[in-house]
């Protein structure tokens, strides 16, 4: 559902300033690594990574990192964070697990913050992940414009969408060899009743591994999620 709402977002990247005492390139540097362990049927466990690159991409082109950085408390409620990096991307995605499938509330990107009310459900129940089964729902979606003295204003909208399991099948990648569950999803952007945009894309999701092929037709080149 990113890119659902990346085109609306056009905002360009704030330069960083580099501390005049900062250390050199070549000092030791503090390391920390959250130890790992067997992987969710929908992986969120702190420290999971996943690198990708456009379908029929060079394997040394840029690659587009995302890692689970673990919970966060928003208003009295726990979410899992997924900092997604690279390709000219850096977003923070906000996600509930729950038993009855994964919810997508909230990405913060530079300049940004999308809320979704109520949460879009991105996966069923892991016992409901077949073919043919389908979800669907719909969403007020709400972006606040936090850039300094940026002019634009907030933006309201509603989408409304559907998944639909439409296969199950072997692939082979870069990153292995993978079952994975071929899901469509169809989704549609409505500005005062009226049907702006509608999009059409597709993800392929191995249990326990991840999505192997993102709605931006991008495969996974490697991963710690490991079944």
């Amino acid at each position: 559902m990113r890119t659902l709402v990346l085109f609306l977002v056009l905002l360009a990247f704030l330069s960083a300033c580099i501390p005049a005492n900062q250390q050199k390139d070549d000092a030791p540097k503090v390391v920390v690594e959250e130890a790992s362990r067997q992987p969710s049927f929908y992986p969120h466990e702190t420290g999971l990574s996943w690198e990708y690159l456009p379908n029929g991409a060079s394997l040394d082109a840029d690659r587009l990192f995302q890692r689970i950085e673990g919970p966060k408390v928003i208003n009295g409620e726990i979410y899992i964070v997924t900092r997604s990096a690279g390709r000219g991307t850096d977003t923070s995605s906000f996600r509930q697990y729950r038993d009855d499938g994964v919810y997508f509330a909230r990405e913060e990107g530079p300049g940004y913050i999308l809320s979704l009310n109520p949460p879009i459900k991105e996966f069923p129940a892991s016992a409901d992940l077949r073919v043919g089964q389908s979800w669907e729902g719909q969403s007020e979606a709400h972006i606040t414009f936090t850039e300094t003295g940026a002019s634009r204003k907030d933006v309201n909208f509603i989408t409304q969408y559907r998944y639909t399991v439409v296969d199950k099948r072997q692939v082979r990648l870069e990153a292995g060899q993978f079952e994975v569950y071929v899901i469509n999803l169809e989704s549609r952007r409505l500005v005062e009743g009226q049907e702006a945009e509608v999009l059409h894309q597709e993800v392929w999701f191995s249990p326990f591994v991840g999505e192997v092929r993102n709605e931006a037709d991008q495969v996974l080149i490697a991963t710690t999620a490991k079944p």
